[in-house]
């Protein structure tokens, strides 16, 4: 999976994609399920280079159910940079569904970055 994230960033760029909804864990039973692609404040992690991108995490906000990170993605070619914001639903279950209600209050959470984004929404689950 870790040979994928340069062309992640890529198709994020290209795209002039702005937002991610992410809807997986990082591990199931013990299995990696997605790389982490992104910097990590949390562990001291502020700013990762994938290829010709660099991605900067500028903020990041833990919520009960999911964690908002806004990054800035930097083309190191062109040095253009655009914002994008990256929805981690930390609550979705190894099997089965989360409550309507959780996955509701998901996307109206992230519905106006959606709406403001240049390109397509760019959603993932394992």
């Amino acid at each position: 999976m870790e040979h994928t994230r340069e062309d992640f960033w890529r198709l994020m760029w290209e795209q002039q994609a702005q937002v991610i909804l992410m809807l997986t864990g990082l591990e199931e039973r013990g299995q990696l399920r997605c790389s982490v692609y992104w910097p990590n404040t949390e562990s001291g992690d502020i700013v990762r280079v994938y290829g010709d991108f660099q991605v900067t995490q500028v903020k990041r906000e833990v919520k009960d159910e999911w964690i908002m990170s806004t990054l800035e993605l930097r083309d190191l070619q062109s040095q253009q940079s655009r914002e994008v914001s990256h929805f981690w639903m930390t609550s979705w279950p190894m099997s089965g569904l989360p409550e309507p209600r959780t996955i509701i209050k998901f996307l109206l959470e992230a519905r106006p970055f959606m709406e403001d984004s240049l390109g397509p929404t760019i959603v993932h689950c394992r």
